[in-house]
Order: structure tokens, then C-alpha cells, then sequence
């Protein structure tokens, strides 16, 4: 495939993630995917690890995984755009990274195995039952899970902190579960892990409205949460 068939090709559909091709031709995702990359932490040498990328999108951390030497790589979308998109770049790429048609809350350590490193980065929010993903992330899980979450926090709050927030999310009047940093953890050891570490917060800014006297802001918290 020449170079304006390619363009044309990728030109086809709506990008999220913005992955290397070539040496001077990416994807045209908005994503800043090398940044989260530094990030999350995901280690330089994978070698001889297994890798879970959940709602992996187009692809781009599991075929980053995979390069940094990752001995087996699945990744896991339940969007049908997603994986059109996944298998054009996997091809083009020439990667071995294995792609399964699956929802979080439908991993099965009985189907798919357990595997060293799990991604799992941004998909909470949007899932309608996000504490039973938790679960399920924690039973695939042999050594750490890399994990990105929308976490609220409080200003100008002389009580304690409620566990969750409800937000109204883009669409519509659809609502989403906004926990805090203190109750995401807790309930991340709950699901089984034993240690859970905050490596990095982003984005933060400040909620519309207020709850008695309480402020609301919200941000991007990277964990790491260790069997």
C-alpha cells in the first residue's frame, strides 16, 4: 500500500489514539498517546511477560507493549469501531498482539488465563457495572495492574468526604460514578489486590455546583495495584 492509500485508508475512520506507523506518518488521534505513556510507567523491559490491555481502543499500549519485549499480549474492546481500527494498524505494524471482541465484565480467568501486567486506562467511568470490572481485573492479575480513573476530591470541606459522587456525564442525562482517591483504594484491596499506589494525577479542575459546603474538583489519578 502506498502512502495515499494509507492516508486515505485512515482518513476513513474517526481516531482516538495517536500511534507511530511509520518514521513520519502517526494516526490522527487527538490523544497525547506518548505522554500518558510516561505516565502510567509501563516498565521498558517486558520481556517474557504476558500483557492485558483492557479496553485497549485502536491498540496503541498493547503494541507498545509488545514492542518493549512483551513475550504474549491480548487486547480486549467490546467497540466494533475499535477493532476495525485495531486490526488495520496490527497489520500494518506486522504485530502478533491477539485481539478478543469482549466486555470487561465478561473476563474469565477460565477463558482467557491470568497474564503478569494489566492495563486498564480510562474505561471505569464508562462502564455500568465499573466495581464488578474491578473484580474481574484483580482475578486476570498475577502481578500488577496499571490503572487510569476519573477520582473527584473536595475543597473547603470541614467533614469528612463522601466514598462516591454522581456526575452528569456528555450524553444527555446519563449519570457516572465519581469516587474519590481514599474509596477507590479501599476498594481496589477489596477486589484482592495488596497494595495499591497512586504514581501520577493530571487534568485536574473544578466541578460545576456545590453540595452543602463542599467543592468539588476532578482529575485523572494513575494506580498501581499489586497482587
Amino acid at each position: 500500500m502506498n502512502r495515499t492509500d494509507l492516508m486515505d485508508l485512515l482518513q476513513r475512520f474517526k481516531w482516538y489514539q495517536r500511534i507511530r506507523l511509520t518514521d513520519d506518518l502517526y494516526t490522527p488521534g487527538p490523544m497525547d498517546s506518548e505522554e500518558k505513556l510516561r505516565l502510567i510507567q509501563l516498565p521498558e523491559d517486558l520481556r517474557g511477560k504476558s500483557v492485558l490491555d483492557i479496553g485497549c481502543n485502536e491498540g496503541f499500549f498493547a503494541f507498545e507493549a509488545e514492542r518493549r519485549g512483551a513475550a504474549y499480549v491480548l487486547a480486549v474492546d467490546s467497540d466494533a469501531a475499535a477493532r476495525k481500527k485495531f486490526h488495520i494498524v496490527k497489520h500494518l505494524l506486522k504485530s502478533n498482539v491477539e485481539f478478543l471482541f469482549l466486555n470487561v465484565t465478561d473476563l474469565d480467568e477460565r477463558t482467557i488465563g491470568h497474564f503478569d501486567v494489566t492495563l486498564f486506562l480510562s474505561v471505569f467511568h464508562h462502564l455500568k457495572d465499573p466495581f464488578l470490572a474491578l473484580d474481574r481485573v484483580a482475578s486476570v492479575t498475577d502481578e500488577v495492574a496499571i490503572m487510569e480513573f476519573i477520582v473527584a476530591g473536595m475543597k473547603g470541606a470541614d467533614v469528612e468526604e463522601p466514598p462516591l459522587l454522581i456526575r452528569r456525564m456528555r450524553e444527555g442525562p446519563k449519570r457516572g460514578l465519581l469516587p474519590t482517591r481514599a474509596f477507590l483504594v479501599e476498594r481496589l484491596k477489596q477486589s484482592g489486590f495488596a497494595k495499591v499506589d497512586i504514581i501520577a494525577s493530571y487534568w485536574k479542575k473544578r466541578l460545576e455546583g456545590y453540595v452543602g459546603r463542599f467543592r468539588f474538583t476532578q482529575e485523572r489519578a494513575v494506580l498501581k495495584a499489586y497482587r
